[in-house]
């Protein structure tokens, strides 16, 4: 670390003559020695904090099991594709017997095609682990960067660089999404709009443009987050300098140095030029969204309501936003006060929320420095012959932009930017008693329907903050000597590690070992196929414990397939192991073997006893082996498959939701709407079938109505808990199948915010189970 730039050092930066290259280059490596003793320390502290991947590149993942292990997954296909006769955009191994598309590409497309040019050289592991290796290095760089630009201290910049680094939300995220990791553009983004603040220009735009798409091409998140922080700091910024010129202008006082600064803002030059750097960069990343939307939300013949990780419901978005608190209570997982955290609020900690948390001492120094800086200096007050310090050169003319002024315009243009994130990572609506107070996140609800984890602006939030706080450092550090300044920086340093940091303990886990029971089945024949109970909600992420070894055994799974799939109709269909017409179903479709996980199953699902359990398994499933093991894949049991298909399959689509296993091994479903029940005919001749309803009503009394082709078959009305188990007899089912439509009327009932998250709708009219299709062929 060295003491901040002075003025010379800024404009001339050693470009002095110098009567050889060699000569030129020592100074130059001179002054960046301090650089790269940060940037050796920032390495260091990445090793440490991840350990022990460092030295388990490709046997091990850096955080906990999550959709850290679907990520794996996805770059494992993308690399191996062309060995199973498919390509990266269709994958038979999910979602069978239909197969799944894959993504073809996704709105973060530098990040895709980064990730697959990396695959020829390194596996899948090693990749993911780069990814949030060096996001920890180059967020602490890119950090560095803009504090130093805009407080010229390096000593500042580098506590900037390291509490950006070692942050809360930072550290929890890798943990969980190696995507998400990727926030070390943000800062680089924010130093090049300053930039182009400063000195408009083509060069500048072209620049700072690159670094927006950058950013959105990494993340998709993270690239919305930092254009809606231009759009605030360079209005906040942009008005300030307009306000401050015309009141120069008025009182005709530092006429010379308000001509400098007018120069250095040509306004309507440098609005124009942002604009045209946004417009640009959603020009680029929306052609590649609408890609993906398109591929994700294919639907299939028999699509139903999306799987709540899909929906976008206003109790998700309630769900996933953050509340004042998060950002100042600190995490339960640091080693420091995360005991005394988890004790006080056992019944109120949210593994995302909780990643909030900024740090007392980052938010006391920024509070500071809007003390410090704001107040009101007048250049008549500064004694005679004082220095110009920190002053840059415009055009010419020494302006001294950062002593007081224009570091004045720039920490409100970050506390804007900091508070507009702050704004909109709350729910849509805050509530004052009864009254709802309609927040700006809000019109992301229509805007950006896409996006629900308003949360995620908490990194915004850090990283404004952050800036913030390094003035003040800057500040307390400028007139101490070398001894104290060294001292302050490394107290401040150890500080700030014990209070954000989430290590020790370290968080990894090893990929290396695979579980018994999918050794077994990689030695299944190779036409196999199988469906994993508990059957897990829809896509890889959440099949992403399956997926993770399917690379070991490479068999077709129905898991996995994405909403509006009918692979994941099909899932729908069959995922109560305990339904008895299970096995004939998986036999229709050519799946062979199930593996039925006991112990994942309780933790997924709830159980009875081992015992009472396995007795509910229908008949024709035929064990093979049973594997026991002391990992969450212990007590697993590998069926055959060995009942005869099933001639008639019955499907839920329309607004019937994702089932849910209750009490008694019994499926419920809600009816959120009309729903259809596509029977399907594997036969090539019209069936005749006895077809068995069960419904239940919900709280107030609903009429359903029940209608094929147009023609009511069944009617009633139902009150309270009633249920009915409604038969309809020699119902002629067409070669092609039959559609039942089922049309309740009356008042929707609001759904519990717990079975919300099982269902993914927020009212229902009825309950519905396992529909009963018994066949019989006409004479």
């Amino acid at each position: 670390m060295d003491t901040p730039e002075t003025p010379d050092e800024v404009r001339n930066s050693g470009e002095e003559a110098m009567p050889n290259g060699s000569s030129r280059l020592r100074p130059a490596l001179k002054r960046n020695i301090p650089e790269m003793i940060i940037f050796l320390f920032y390495f260091l502290m990445t090793g440490f904090l991840t350990w022990p991947v460092i030295s388990n590149f490709s046997s091990a993942l850096y955080g906990i099991p999550s959709d850290n292990m679907g990520t794996t997954w996805l770059l494992w296909w993308y690399r191996n594709a062309g060995s199973f006769g498919s390509n990266a955009t269709f994958c038979p191994l999910i979602g069978a017997p239909f197969g799944q598309g894959i993504n073809a590409m996704y709105a973060e497309f530098i990040y895709q095609f980064g990730a697959k040019f990396l695959l020829f050289f390194v596996n899948e592991v090693l990749l993911c682990n780069l990814i949030v290796f060096t996001s920890f290095f180059l967020s602490g760089i890119t950090m560095y960067y803009l504090v130093r630009h805009v407080t010229r201290s390096k000593p500042a910049a580098f506590v900037g660089g390291f509490a950006y680094m070692i942050c809360t939300y930072h550290a929890v995220n890798s943990m969980l999404f190696p995507n998400l990791s990727i926030i070390q553009w943000m800062p680089l983004a924010m130093l090049l709009l300053i930039r182009l603040i400063e000195k408009p220009g083509w060069k500048n735009c072209i620049l700072f443009c690159s670094s927006l798409i950058l950013t959105a091409g990494t993340c998709l998140h993270y690239g919305l987050f930092t254009i809606i922080f231009t759009i605030t700091f360079s209005s906040v910024c942009l008005t300030c300098f307009a306000l401050q010129n015309r009141k120069a202008d008025k009182e005709k006082k530092d006429v010379e140095v308000n001509t400098a600064v007018t120069a250095a803002y040509p306004y309507r030059q440098t609005i124009i030029l942002i604009i045209i750097s946004i417009f640009i960069t959603v020009a680029v990343i929306v052609p590649f969204f609408t890609l993906q939307i398109i591929t994700e939300t294919t639907t299939g013949e028999l699509a139903g309501i999306p799987t709540q990780g899909s929906s976008r419901t206003l109790e998700a978005t309630i769900s996933g936003s953050a509340k004042l608190k998060d950002y100042v209570i600190p995490n339960a997982e640091n080693f420091t006060v995360g005991r005394i955290v988890r004790k006080l609020n056992k019944n109120d900690l949210k593994m995302f929320n909780n990643s909030l948390y900024i740090g007392w001492t980052i938010l006391v120094l920024a509070i500071a420095s809007m003390v410090i800086f704001t107040r009101k200096r007048s250049a008549e007050k500064q004694p005679d012959g004082a220095e110009k310090e920190n002053s840059v050169l415009v055009d010419g003319t020494e302006v001294s932009i950062f002593e007081s002024a224009h570091k004045r315009i720039i920490l409100w243009g970050f506390f804007a930017g900091g508070v507009s994130a702050l704004v909109f990572s709350l729910p849509p609506n805050v509530y004052i008693g009864d009254f709802a107070v309609p927040m700006p996140s809000l019109v992301f609800r229509f805007i950006a329907p896409w996006f629900r984890w308003y949360l995620r602006f908490g990194v915004m939030v850090a990283a404004c903050v952050i800036v913030i706080a390094c003035f003040a450092v800057q500040h307390i550090i400028r007139n101490m000597n070398t001894r104290w300044r060294y001292a302050i920086i490394i107290i401040l340093t150890v500080v700030i590690f014990c209070e954000t940091a989430v290590v020790p303990p370290f968080k990894y886990f090893k990929v290396d070992k695979t579980p018994e029971i999918f050794r077994l089945a990689g030695k299944l024949p190779e036409d196999s196929s199988l469906v994993i109970y508990p059957a897990f909600e829809a896509s890889f992420f959440h099949s992403q414990r399956y997926l993770l070894y399917q690379r070991y055994f490479q068999r077709p799974m129905l898991n996995g397939g994405y909403d509006y799939s009918d692979g994941e109709a099909l899932r729908r269909t069959v995922y109560n192991p305990f339904n008895p017409m299970v096995p004939s179903i998986l036999s229709s479709f050519g799946i062979t073997h199930v593996i039925y996980l006991r112990k994942m199953f309780e933790l997924y699902e709830g159980t009875e006893n081992k015992e009472e359990e396995m007795s509910h398994l229908p008949q024709g499933l035929e064990l093979i082996n049973r594997i026991e093991s002391d990992d969450i894949f212990s007590d697993g049991y590998l069926f055959k498959v060995a009942d005869r298909p099933s001639s008639l399959v019955p499907f839920y689509a329309g607004r019937i939701s994702t089932p849910f296993i209750d009490q008694g091994k019994i499926t419920v479903r809600l009816l959120a709407g009309t729903g259809e029940i596509h029977i399907v005919n594997f036969a090539e001749e019209q069936l005749e079938a006895d077809i068995e309803v069960p419904i239940n009503n919900i709280a107030s009394p609903h009429h359903l109505n029940i209608s094929i082709d147009g023609d009511t078959v069944w009617e009633g009305d139902l009150t309270g808990d009633q249920q009915e188990s409604v038969r309809l007899s020699n119902v002629k089912i067409p070669a092609g199948g039959l559609i039942i439509v089922l049309t309740p009327s009356g008042p929707a009932v609001k759904i519990d915010e717990v079975e919300v998250n099982f269902f993914g709708t927020p009212t229902a009219f009825l309950k519905l189970g396992d529909v009963s299709v018994k066949p019989r062929i006409i004479q």
